[in-house]
């Protein structure tokens, strides 16, 4: 039982990355794995850097009048997507002795398109059902620069997120205390930062939990890299409030449609919008359970550091 013995996600092994990967660690691996919150707070601690000079580019473009121009704007994203990746590349090379495999280059458009291609469907599907059963009405169409500030503004939030979530997060957490309790410090953790989000209840933060918390987190199992849940986070959010023109976790958007959701707040989330809906949570939670049964049934998990295997 735990992690599949194949050498197939080396960063698992930090000390020696082309060791095959074992259920019996060794006392080295052991130690590695003992300090994973201080390796947890300091790579915190470089992505708060990279964040804060972030925010000086962002306050000197709007000193200088200009960032709401929307090639300043796509100029920003670039700047603080090549901050943000140098801070966890340093922190990689300096305390983890390696390249972030979680960047790999291998297959990255090929997952990214993925990732973009199943959060597209997945929202397509739930709006399909709405309009099907009248909860989902196109009103107009329309075209603003608004619309193109959403799609820069999803790429840094599926970038950011998912780096912070997943490839700090749940990715050093899982070596101290296993998939399965990162995976629930994970949901919590994405529940709570959008619980204060407009439209926002005790539902909906249940319902973000499953998705963005839960089903993400198994995706990011199998591939053990970035690219397809970044892809996915972007085109979710992009497709719904982008395209559909349907309020994304409580904000409201500009899309290429104007539309209405009626009927009740358990069809369509309310104010919050359609990932508080019914037919979301039950899409999820069934592709999170086969997901589930998927990753047991190939041994993709780890067990917490405490966890001795015969």
């Amino acid at each position: 039982m735990g992690i599949n013995t194949k050498p197939r996600y080396p960063f698992y092994v930090s000390i020696n990355m082309n060791s095959d990967i074992s259920d019996t660690n060794t006392d080295s691996n052991n130690n590695h794995r003992s300090f994973f919150l201080i390796r947890l707070l300091l790579a915190l601690v470089f992505l708060g850097i990279s964040v804060g000079l972030v925010a000086i580019v962002k306050l000197a473009l709007k000193q200088l009048n200009i960032f709401d121009l929307v090639y300043i704007r796509a100029l920003y994203v670039v700047i603080m997507i090549s901050l943000v990746y140098l801070g966890y590349h340093l922190y990689f090379r300096w305390f983890e002795k390696q390249k972030p495999f979680e960047f790999s280059r291998d297959r990255f458009w090929q997952e990214l398109f993925i990732g973009m291609g199943i959060g597209t469907g997945l929202v397509t599907i739930i709006v399909i059902f709405l309009w099907i059963v009248g909860s989902y009405t196109i009103t107009g169409y329309q075209f603003s620069s608004l619309t193109i500030m959403f799609l820069l503004m999803n790429i840094v939030i599926g970038f950011l997120e998912e780096l912070f979530t997943r490839g700090i997060i749940f990715r050093l957490l899982e070596e101290g205390i296993g998939s399965w309790l990162a995976l629930i410090v994970c949901a919590f953790e994405v529940g709570i930062t959008h619980a204060t989000n407009p439209g926002a209840n005790t539902f909906s933060t249940l319902a973000v939990s499953l998705e963005f918390g839960v089903m993400l987190t198994l995706l990011y199992l199998i591939t053990r890299r970035l690219w397809l849940i970044i892809g996915f986070h972007f085109a979710w959010n992009f497709t719904m409030g982008g395209i559909y023109g349907i309020t994304v976790s409580g904000v409201e958007t500009t899309g290429l449609l104007k539309s209405a959701l009626n009927g009740r707040h358990l069809l369509t989330g309310g104010a919050f919008g359609i990932e508080a809906s019914l037919p979301a949570i039950c899409l999820c939670s069934i592709i999170s359970l086969v997901l589930t049964i998927y990753i047991i049934k190939n041994k993709l998990y780890r067990f917490p550091m405490w966890h001795s295997s015969k």
